[in-house]
């Protein structure tokens, strides 16, 4: 009996034995325990690849007949008995739980033994990118501010928050934009195709859901671009207008999101002793009041032209009757303000003469005295008027006529010379002088000229581009005062420019034609 209970022990410890010995190892080289699995393209599944191995039992104590395999996955099983287990499988993103299993037959048993298992369990994951549209800077994602470009592993299904930050991109500041026009979206951009605006993604911070072709999809933040735009007028000061509020000029610099719009007006002003009457904006529109839509950084200028300003200047006239007619004025307050014209217009017997240039002063003299004709007390037999027109250098203009009158006769009769004639060569011009009336002008204006020697004169009128549109004078000249009449009636609304050429002088001068 006790050599019986031995036998039977000795035999169940061989059996366990045995099956420890021949029990031997499986496992998965690939896909890997807790593993998660991306790729780089933009198909709906990923491709996994799977390769398992494994170890059969050993001699001795038992014999292996033969052996099979299982892969047992989350959809299905394969039996290498059967079928060949593939090494590819194409999955959508997901948690997975695969078992691979090793199947033995041993000699003298009438069946296939499990002998070895192993479980793991992967995932499968969308790679998705965040990203300004300007590629750079920093966004939050998940919570977290992190740079732009950022990429995280998302289910079909997750939520992906996202949020937008106002930053500089170097060259300009960028923000949400949600003033109404060109308002900032949320975008989403496919991997290899063209972007669109996700509906209803057009707060700063969004919770995007994860969709199942999103891999490798970037959300990118549309964030608008700021313009720093300033308004200026040509001759450096003054105000302007813009959104309805009058400005110094040159005005601090506005902010304009892309595609927005700001307006200005710009308006005729006094500044300094010279008016100023708006002729362009820099771009060549011609309308003072405009709405502009910037695109970069800009400065917009008002153009101008200036002329003299008549207050100020109380015309008077000498009181000695009797006496050739004394005019005097003060000067423009503007130091640019160098010379004065005086004009005058007769009535004589009822009709009134053409208006005639008589004489130049330069500043500081503030008075002429027309030889011409003597001051009457009361009307005897003409009505003279006096303009003192004041040239600004600058422009080339002069001041809007302004006549002042007083009653005179002539000096001298038919019969007789001028009672002061020893004083004609002294009223010749001592410079070389041109200019034009009216400025700007519709369709035509008046070239005064002067010259303190005779010389041969030639006078010539351009368009902004050089082209030479009229030749008005080209002939000898002798010392005095000249006038050319120029019509631009068959030219195009513009600037242009006058010149004169005498004794290896020139003189340019601007002129606007306003239709």
């Amino acid at each position: 009996m006790k050599s019986l209970t031995k036998v039977f022990f000795l035999l169940a410890f061989f059996f366990q034995f045995y099956n420890m010995i021949i029990s031997q190892s499986i496992q998965f080289n690939s896909p890997q325990n807790g593993n998660t699995y991306t790729n780089g393209s933009s198909e709906t599944t990923i491709s996994v690849y799977c390769d398992y191995g494994y170890s059969l039992s050993t001699y001795p104590p038992g014999v292996v007949l033969s052996n099979y395999s299982k892969l047992i996955t989350h959809s299905e099983t394969f039996d290498s008995r059967y079928v060949t287990i593939p090494n590819y499988f194409y999955l959508a993103p997901g948690s997975y739980t695969w078992r691979v299993e090793l199947w033995e037959h041993f000699l003298g048993e009438s069946s296939y033994r499990k002998t070895a298992e192993n479980s793991i369990t992967f995932y499968i994951k969308h790679t998705l990118s965040v990203s300004n549209n300007f590629g750079s800077g920093s966004i939050v994602v998940d919570g977290s501010t992190t740079s732009s470009g950022t990429q995280v592993n998302k289910y079909i299904g997750d939520n992906l928050s996202v949020g937008a930050i106002d930053q500089s991109d170097g060259n300009y500041n960028r923000t949400w934009n949600s003033s109404g026009t060109n308002d900032s979206n949320w975008k989403r951009y496919p991997m290899s195709s063209s972007g669109e605006n996700i509906s209803g993604a057009s707060s700063r911070n969004y919770n995007y859901t994860v969709i199942s072709n999103d891999n490798y999809a970037t959300i990118v933040a549309d964030l608008k671009m700021i313009y720093s735009v300033t308004f200026q007028n040509n001759f450096g000061g003054g105000t302007i207008t813009v959104n309805g509020q009058s400005y110094s000029a040159p005005t601090s610099p506005f902010q304009v999101v892309e595609q927005n719009a700001i307006t200005a007006s710009a308006q005729g002003q006094g500044l300094n002793g010279i008016v100023y009457t708006f002729t362009q904006w820099s771009d060549g529109n011609p309308y003072s009041y405009r709405t502009f839509y910037p695109s970069a950084h800009s400065t917009y200028t008002a153009n101008f032209i200036g002329q003299p300003s008549n207050y100020g200047e109380y015309v008077n006239f000498g009181s000695e009757v009797g006496q050739p007619i004394e005019i005097y004025w003060t000067d423009n307050i503007n130091s640019n303000v160098t010379q004065y014209q005086i004009w005058r217009r007769v009535k004589h017997n009822g009709v009134v003469g053409p208006d005639t240039h008589i004489g130049t002063v330069g500043s500081g003299v503030q008075t002429f005295t027309d030889y011409d004709y003597l001051l009457t007390s009361t009307y005897s037999d003409d009505l003279l008027w006096y303009d003192v027109r004041a040239h600004y250098s600058t422009e080339g203009t002069y001041s809007d006529p302004q006549w002042s009158a007083v009653y005179g006769e002539m000096s001298f009769s038919e019969e007789s010379e001028p009672i002061i004639a020893l004083e004609i060569s002294n009223e010749l011009p001592t410079q070389y002088e041109i200019n034009n009336y009216p400025n700007p002008f519709n369709p035509t204006t008046t070239i005064n000229y002067q010259l303190p020697e005779s010389g041969f004169v030639t006078i010539k009128v351009f368009d902004i581009l050089g082209k030479e549109v009229a030749l008005l004078v080209n002939e000898n000249k002798s010392a005095g005062y000249y006038k050319v009449n120029f019509d631009g009636s068959y030219l195009t609304s513009g600037v242009y420019i006058y010149t004169i050429q005498v004794n290896g002088i020139m003189q340019s001068k601007k002129m606007l034609l306003a239709k």
